[in-house]
C-alpha cells in the first residue's frame, strides 16, 4: 500500500505545471480558451515570419536591430492569433468536442465560459493583432486581414467537408511568408514567397496529422474528417513522401537565393535526418508517441531550419 501511494505522489510531482493552473480560478477557463500555456501552436504560427524575415534580408547582421524587435512583434502576433484562432475553433467545433474525450473538458463543451463570452474575449485580443498590423504598411495590413478573417475563419469548416483539413491550416499558417515579405519590402518575390508557402503548408500537413493521430478513434465515430483517418495504414508512407517535399522545397529556396553551404548542411540535411529519426521512431496508435513527435517539430525541426537560414 505505501509504495502504491508513494508512486502516484511521484506521478503527481513528475506531471507538468501549466500556466493556467497558476491563474485565479475564475480566469483558467480564458486561459485554457487562448491555449497561451500550450505553446506549441504559436510556435507554428511564428516559425514562417521569421524563416522568410532573414530572406527579405539577406544581410541579417547589418539589420539585427531591425530584425530582432520585428520577430518579437511576430511572436506577440503568433501568440494572439493562436490564442484567436483556437477560441473560434472551439466555438465552432463545440458539438464535436463533447464526442471526443481529450476536449470534452475544454471550457466551451464543458460549459465553464459560454459562446457569448468567448465571441465577447475575443474582441479585445482582435484589436490588438489590428494594432500589430497596421504598424506596417498598407500591403502587409491586407495580407494579415486575409489570414486573420479568412483563411483562420474558413479552418474549422475545412473538417467537415474534407479529410485534409491540415492542408488548409498548413495554407493558413503558410501565409505568414507573404505577410512577413510585404512588411519588409514593397515588391514580393512570389517565386520565394510563393514556395515558401507552398513548403509550409506540407509542413504543417506533415505535424499536424502526427496531432491528428490523438483523437483518430474519437473522429472517427463524431464524423470529424482528418488526414488521420484519411492516411490509415499508410500514414508512413504518406508522410515520409511529405517530408521529403518538405526537404526540397528548402533545398529549392536556397538554390533561389543562392545561400551557402551551411543552409544545406543545417536547414536541409539536418531536417532530412530529423524526419528519418521521426518516421523510424514514431508509432502511429501510441498517443504519447504521437505528441512527442508533434511537439519535436515544431521545437527542433523549427529551430533546425532557422538556424539554417540565418547561417545561409
Amino acid at each position: 500500500m505505501k509504495s502504491t501511494t508513494a508512486k502516484t505522489s511521484a506521478q503527481k510531482q513528475s506531471k507538468p505545471t501549466l500556466w493556467a493552473d497558476r491563474v485565479p480560478l475564475s480566469w483558467k477557463p480564458y486561459v485554457q480558451l487562448t491555449r497561451i500555456d500550450l505553446f506549441a501552436g504559436s510556435l507554428m504560427i511564428f516559425w514562417p515570419y521569421v524563416w522568410t524575415l532573414p530572406l527579405v534580408r539577406r544581410d541579417v547582421l547589418s539589420h539585427y536591430s531591425q530584425y530582432i524587435p520585428q520577430a518579437g512583434i511576430w511572436l506577440v502576433w503568433s501568440i494572439i492569433l493562436h490564442s484567436v484562432g483556437s477560441t473560434w475553433n472551439d466555438i465552432c467545433d463545440v458539438d464535436f468536442d463533447r464526442q471526443v474525450e481529450r476536449t470534452k473538458t475544454r471550457p466551451l463543451p464543458s460549459g465553464a465560459v459560454s459562446i457569448r463570452a468567448a465571441y465577447l474575449w475575443m474582441v479585445p485580443q482582435i484589436a490588438i493583432l489590428m494594432g500589430i498590423l497596421f504598424q506596417f504598411n498598407i500591403f502587409t495590413v491586407q495580407m494579415g486581414m486575409v489570414q486573420m478573417f479568412v483563411l483562420t475563419t474558413i479552418y474549422p469548416f475545412a473538417k467537415r467537408y474534407t479529410y485534409i483539413p491540415q492542408a488548409w491550416l498548413g495554407f493558413t499558417i503558410g501565409w505568414g511568408a507573404i505577410v512577413a515579405w510585404s512588411a519588409n519590402s514593397d515588391r514580393l518575390n512570389w517565386e520565394v514567397v510563393g514556395l515558401m508557402l507552398a513548403t509550409v503548408m506540407i509542413w504543417v500537413t506533415y505535424i499536424d496529422t502526427f496531432y491528428a493521430m490523438l483523437d483518430k478513434k474519437d473522429d472517427a465515430k463524431a464524423g470529424v474528417k482528418s488526414s488521420a483517418l484519411l492516411f490509415g495504414d499508410n500514414a508512413r508512407a504518406i508522410l515520409a513522401f511529405l517530408a521529403t517535399l518538405f526537404v526540397g522545397g528548402m533545398a529549392k529556396i536556397g538554390h533561389l537565393l543562392g545561400v551557402n553551404t551551411a543552409f544545406y548542411y543545417v536547414a536541409v540535411l539536418g531536417s532530412a535526418l530529423h524526419f528519418l529519426w521521426q518516421l523510424y521512431t514514431a508509432d502511429f496508435d501510441d498517443p504519447k508517441s504521437c505528441m512527442m513527435q508533434f511537439n519535436s517539430n515544431l521545437k527542433s525541426l523549427g529551430g533546425l531550419t532557422m538556424a539554417g537560414i540565418l547561417l545561409g
